[in-house]
């Protein structure tokens, strides 16, 4: 090798290892660069160290979740583009990633690759939520090939046992709402198994839940019907939201030609066998609530139930989801959602406690847990005196975080505002240079605009034009100052992560001075070293 030559850098994580859409490849006095996370301002220190790639370099064709998440709750980006597939970026998906569950968000063409990338084939049947913004075929075109996907992966389930059936008695996961329909029709969930003609056992299918606009079911049936595809394994539950200010009808030449309206009437041939449920949500005030967080949980329940805080801690029970209509183009029925979590209960310090009278083994531990005073039941401490839950709680390192994630969009209304509101991350699309209403998308400055009315601490700028590819660092810059500096800016890639912290951003430790960083009290020496690795990769790219 010529002594002149500078040798390539070397660095333990590649944003694309093991894809064919590779990031553009920079060189600067000979020396090659991967493309790396832009974002302003650039000394967020707590922004540097919750973004990296989902893919490690030394392991991307194996499962690669098996470390645990240092915050519970992520954003994986697995298609970044505007409109189709570039050199660089596939389709619209954002995976939320929430503890041992995820949610998807949109489904452009290939998602079912990206998503296997990512979490590894064998992860599939986490996907518990499909979450699609509006009816455009780079939103929802990987939308039938995931659904196989996630067929056969049960399928594989199911030969293991892991079904609910005579041989087994686990059970798969279901949703409150999942949970409630499935006890009141319990008789119509159960299915012949056609493969295997001596299995004479009845099936209850994986359930997924699929949210969106008016006209998702018929795209879903009528997509697996024409195709022959026969779900037996997985039961699919389509949720559209009506009741919005916009309804999308076909044109008027058209509508004079069909006798239904595709996009809200009924069509039995599209039943499917029962498989393919169609369920409607209403709007109430241009809000939708898809999950509301449960009720308080009361003194009355805590002593006559015991549900204690096991029941109050459960992820999915703490989560609120709700969405709002955007405004994208005329008749386009276009979505924001916002997944929020409820405060999770604190810990208490058993020797403080003790000191206050109160002992673990009592109930009225978990009164105070809950909020609640209560007084002493040791011996020596007078029963007219209380004790406060703040006497005794442990400073609280977690508190709810929320994400927004909107879709293609020229305006918001005032319930998408209202719903982000103070949004620890809002995604939001930066697809145009220059403003244009007519087009029906945003300008980066646009999104800036848009995040400080919202108060959002993050803006991670998506659905990003092959026009803008040349100056990333132009349209966060952009974005920055469109939201007065009020917002943090980080452009996103495929396959790029962002970790939310479990206080979020923008928040101060215990003692008010530095922000506090992602915290794990269960992480194990391996995650530690992959945190260790992760903020020194980034140093020397940043």
């Amino acid at each position: 090798m010529d002594d002149t030559t500078v040798p390539s850098i070397e660095t333990p994580i590649v944003p694309t290892a093991g894809s064919i859409y590779s990031p553009p490849v920079t060189i600067v006095d000979g020396t090659h660069q991967v493309l790396t996370p832009i974002f302003l301002p650039d000394d967020d220190t707590v922004l540097r160290e919750s973004i990296r790639s989902c893919i490690k370099h030394d392991e991307y064709s194996g499962d690669t979740t098996s470390r645990l998440l240092p915050s519970e709750m992520s954003l994986c980006f697995l298609g970044t583009s505007a409109g189709i597939p570039s050199r660089y970026r596939n389709t619209s998906a954002t995976l939320l990633r929430l503890g041992g569950t995820s949610f998807l968000f949109d489904a452009g063409e290939g998602v079912q690759r990206q998503f296997q990338f990512v979490m590894g084939t064998q992860k599939l049947a986490k996907l518990q939520r499909i979450f699609i913004t509006h009816l455009h075929a780079d939103h929802i075109f990987g939308l039938p090939g995931l659904v196989l996907g996630l067929h056969d992966k049960a399928r594989a389930q199911y030969m293991n046992g892991l079904f609910d059936n005579k041989r087994s008695k686990k059970k798969p996961y279901r949703s409150r709402t999942e949970h409630d329909n499935h006890n009141n029709n319990n008789n119509n969930n159960e299915y012949d198994n056609d493969d295997d003609d001596d299995n004479q056992d009845k099936i209850s299918p994986f359930v997924i839940q699929i949210y969106g606009p008016p006209g998702l079911y018929h795209y879903i049936a009528s997509s697996l019907l024409l195709s022959c595809t026969k779900l037996v394994y997985l039961k699919l539950q389509v949720y559209e939201l009506v009741g919005g200010r916009v309804r999308r009808v076909a044109s008027p030449l058209k509508q004079q030609q069909r006798i239904r309206d595709p996009f809200s009437d009924e069509y039995p041939e599209y039943s499917y066998a029962g498989q393919i449920e169609r369920k409607r949500i209403q709007a109430q005030d241009g809000i939708w609530t898809i999950e509301d967080k449960p009720p308080p949980l009361t003194r009355d329940m805590i002593i006559d139930q015991r549900r204690g805080s096991r029941v109050a801690t459960q992820r999915l029970d703490r989560l609120r989801i709700r969405a709002a209509e955007v405004d994208h183009l005329p008749g386009i029925v276009t979505f924001g959602y916002v997944v929020e979590e409820d405060d999770p209960p604190r810990n208490i310090d058993p020797e403080a406690a003790k000191a206050a009278g109160v002992s673990p083994q009592n109930r009225n531990y978990e009164l105070l847990k809950h909020g609640f005073a209560v007084q002493p039941d040791m011996d020596g401490f007078e029963d007219n005196e209380e004790v406060h839950p703040h006497q005794v709680l442990k400073p609280s390192f977690k508190r709810a975080r929320k994400v927004a994630i909107v879709g293609d969009n020229r305006n918001w209304t005032l319930q998408m505002t209202q719903i982000a509101q103070h949004a620890d991350v809002l995604v939001h699309e930066a697809t145009l240079t220059e403003e244009n209403y007519n087009r029906g998308h945003s300008t980066a400055a646009m999104a800036g605009r848009r995040s400080a009315e919202c108060n959002a601490n993050v803006l991670v700028l998506n659905h990003i034009s092959p026009k803008c590819e040349s100056d990333l660092a132009g349209i966060v810059r952009e974005a920055y100052e469109g939201s007065q500096k009020t917002s943090a800016v980080v452009s996103s890639f495929d396959f790029m992560e962002l970790l939310v912290p479990w206080m979020g951003f923008g928040q101060k430790d215990l003692h008010g001075d530095e922000p506090l960083m992602n915290i794990n009290e269960n992480a194990t020496n391996d995650d530690r070293e992959t945190d260790t690795s992760l903020r020194s990769w980034l140093n020397k790219l940043l």
